[in-house]
């Protein structure tokens, strides 16, 4: 496509598991000294080489003596931890905006950091099919149960649709909970706030996310997350959180995905009314701003009770509500920050400035409102319009 095919070599050594042994090395020794004209003759082969000896090879010795004390081990990795934080607290609180003109770099950097971490936008989300399992009536509301199917992403959620005898006036309201679509529920009857969503001509959506609900084995919570270790995991290195982290998605990152999966399929039944997200407990609650701040136009607004919930809360890496970078690009505060501009209602916030003077950057401080838990009774006053 650009011109230059003569400037890509692919050699598959399938034959050989993971690995970068001579065979393969050639191949590099031959791209680099073609390209880099280096000149030696082709095939370029190793030399043997003579092993060093332990004294050669090693760095303290009489006259280079290893450092005492505080200037190694734990103390001092920990004092080095601190420094690197310091540091990066220091370098983000200063992309703060104070105004329009400073919003793009905290964009750049923090809505992007955000982004990365949480892998995924709407926009990315593929086609999504509803089958549906059984209807079922539930007083004067009608309750139909199946699974969301997202092949391109190869996941599947147990989900259902609940319609009042209005049907669907206002809109289509997807609402996650903790416990996952069973929490619209409370011995077989609708919630009062759900309830009175249905009442005002709203249709709402909800599904079990990942670990939970009919992903469950004992229909226990999902306490931790599954990691991975080297060795017998009995030493600290061996836990490493970057094993489970620098190659897979989180419990939390994963739910988020399924969140926008339950958007776009709100969505294929809105029609032209809008699509709106709630979430009101400490772990639906910072979910629910994970998928706004990738959704886009695709939410109207977005509701959530955090209930205090902070990430730097989070005591293990195989906590459930884990994310690593959350802490570093300003926990909570941040992931509602990039939310801007669109419309969110936040309960239980406990540190506001952030997203306050992100939102009044972006000219959108009308779409930030911060509300009592009372006020969460009517989901659809907070719904109709900003206060």
């Amino acid at each position: 496509m650009l011109g230059h095919k003569n400037r890509l070599t692919a050699v598959f050594q399938t034959q050989f598991r993971h690995n970068y042994n001579h065979v393969n090395r050639a191949v590099m020794y031959g791209f680099f000294n073609r390209h880099f004209g280096l000149g030696f003759e082709e095939p370029v082969l190793e030399r043997d080489f003579e092993l060093l000896s332990k004294s050669e090879l090693s760095v303290w010795d009489d006259e280079h003596p290893a450092p005492p004390g505080s200037s190694v081990g734990d103390v001092h990795e920990i004092r080095s931890l601190a420094i690197a934080t310091q540091d990066s607290e220091e370098r983000l609180t200063a992309l703060i905006p104070e105004s329009a003109g400073d919003l793009k770099k905290f964009q750049d950097v923090v809505g992007k950091a955000w982004e990365t971490i949480l892998g995924r936008r709407f926009d990315q989300v593929g086609k999504i099919q509803f089958t549906d399992t059984k209807d079922v009536s539930r007083g004067e509301f009608l309750l139909t149960v199946g699974h969301l199917k997202h092949d391109a992403a190869s996941e599947q959620i147990p989900a259902l649709r609940l319609k009042g005898a209005k049907g669907m006036q206002k809109g289509v309201v997807v609402w996650i909970t903790e416990t996952g679509k069973a929490g619209l529920l409370k011995n077989d009857e609708v919630i009062p706030p759900v309830e009175k969503l249905l009442k005002d001509g709203y249709l709402v959506v909800s599904g079990d996310l990942s670990g939970q609900g009919e992903f469950l084995m004992d229909d226990q919570p999902l306490t931790s997350q599954r990691t991975w270790h080297q060795r017998d995991a009995k030493q600290t290195w061996h836990r490493f959180a970057g094993y489970t982290y620098g190659y897979n998605h989180s419990v939390f990152v994963k739910r988020a995905h399924d969140v926008l999966s339950l958007i776009k399929f709100a969505r294929t039944l809105s029609g032209d009314k809008s699509v709106h997200l709630v979430g009101l407990d400490k772990t639906a609650g910072p979910i629910a701003l994970a998928a706004t701040s990738q959704a886009g136009d695709s939410v109207a607004a977005t509701v959530v009770d955090l209930d205090g919930f902070q990430f730097q809360q989070v005591a293990k890496h195989d906590d459930p509500m884990f994310v690593s970078g959350a802490v570093k690009y300003l926990d909570v505060a941040g992931l509602l920050s990039v939310c801007s501009p669109h419309r969110v209602s936040v309960s239980g916030m406990k540190n506001s400035e952030v997203p306050k003077k992100v939102f009044a950057a972006a000219d959108a401080s009308k779409n930030l409102n911060f509300v009592d838990r009372s006020d969460l009774i009517d989901i659809s006053d907070l719904l109709a319009s900003p206060r």
